[in-house]
């Protein structure tokens, strides 16, 4: 079981998202409100987020930069569907684990948070 937080503006996105991680046995925290992101970053501790883009006053590329400076070691997988090859060169550059784009399928977001996850543990034990 991994501790997920969720980030984007569309709710019934993160709703969908939350029962199939949580099918899966994953704690999912979801926020609507990316101004709010510092305060969960404090505590608890995530194993993962999951951020969209294209949010409201507060876009993913800042907040990517945000949560690497609060938690280097940190997971970030990005989920959007502003999809071009420039966002996605961007975000990998800054430090993402991996960018999905939106729709997308299930099994592969699971495969995709399964690898960052495992990659996270290699790290905590080195």
């Amino acid at each position: 079981m991994a501790r997920i937080l969720a980030i984007d503006d569309d709710e019934n996105f993160l709703i969908s998202v939350k029962n199939l991680l949580e099918f899966k046995r994953h704690d999912v925290t979801i926020l609507t409100n990316p101004f709010r992101t510092e305060k969960y970053l404090n505590n608890p501790k995530f194993d993962c987020v999951l951020l969209d883009l294209k949010m409201p006053g507060l876009n993913g590329f800042s907040l990517l930069k945000k949560i690497h400076r609060f938690c280097p070691s940190l997971p970030v997988i990005i989920i959007s569907g502003l999809s071009s090859e420039d966002a996605e060169a961007e975000v990998l550059r800054d430090g993402a684990f991996d960018f999905i784009e939106k729709p997308f399928d299930g099994m592969h977001l699971l495969e995709v948070i399964e690898k960052a996850l495992q990659k996270s543990r290699q790290n905590s034990t080195d």
